[in-house]
């Protein structure tokens, strides 16, 4: 455990040593010494963000055009396009997803892993009330919410955004089914899954972010997203 008054800047740098029978060992290289050794030069480490303990949670931050995000078409075929946006130099990056589905009411999803953002903030994620997404526009039929440990669904309406910000309140996600994607063979499987039971959203079980967008009529479709966080 270091103080807090010990840490300084945005980022900490950090190795670990082993000592056994004389000798040691340090990670995440795992080779022979000690950075105390005037002859070490390994140079990898580890690396760890600080933060304010009462600043947001962050979700997701576009970087380029993966930024750690899937896509997926339920029931189709034809891969999802993604394209990194820069507005303006004033601006983050956003990514753009364009699906397509010849479907009469297809489905399109935008996922996440992000039990580790979440995770090393646990304290902060007792007191957060709110999802908060920076979309360019809300298409109708686009809801958004969280995928537990568990394997259950819980998501909400998204409301129109206001000054480019989406904030959806956590009172006001809902359980519902969880779609099975990718989609696995035989095809004929169903491809959601829908809980026999009821059970009440915790924010320590939050998995996933997801994105769901539903229509009604077959196409081509936009999403086009930025950062997305808790508070």
């Amino acid at each position: 455990v270091l103080p807090g008054t010990t840490v300084t800047g945005s980022r900490i740098r950090y190795n670990l040593v082993t000592f056994k029978d004389g000798k040691t060992q340090t990670f995440p290289s795992g080779i022979a010494g000690s950075p105390l050794d005037w002859d070490f030069m390994e140079t990898a480490c580890w690396e760890s963000e600080v933060v304010d303990p009462e600043s947001p949670v962050r979700l997701v931050t576009v970087t380029d055009e993966n930024s750690d995000l899937d896509a997926y078409t339920l029931s189709g075929y034809i891969p999802v396009r993604r394209r990194l946006v820069n507005p303006s130099p004033e601006q983050r990056d956003r990514l753009r997803f364009t699906f397509e589905s010849d479907l009469a009411k297809p489905v399109f999803f935008v996922r996440k892993y992000i039990r580790d953002e979440v995770h090393c903030r646990k304290e902060r994620l007792t007191t957060c009330t709110q999802l908060c997404l920076q979309l360019k526009e809300v298409p109708a039929g686009l809801s958004a919410g969280f995928i537990t440990t568990d394997g259950f669904t819980y998501e909400a309406v998204c409301p129109q955004p206001q000054n480019g910000i989406v904030r959806i309140p956590l009172s006001e996600l809902k359980q519902v089914s969880t779609a099975l994607i990718p989609l696995e063979f035989p095809v004929f499987l169903d491809n959601y899954f829908q809980p026999a039971i009821s059970i009440p959203f915790r924010t320590e079980k939050i998995e996933t972010l997801e994105l769901r967008l539903e229509k009604n009529t077959a196409g081509k479709q936009e999403i086009e997203v930025g950062s997305f966080w808790l508070e």
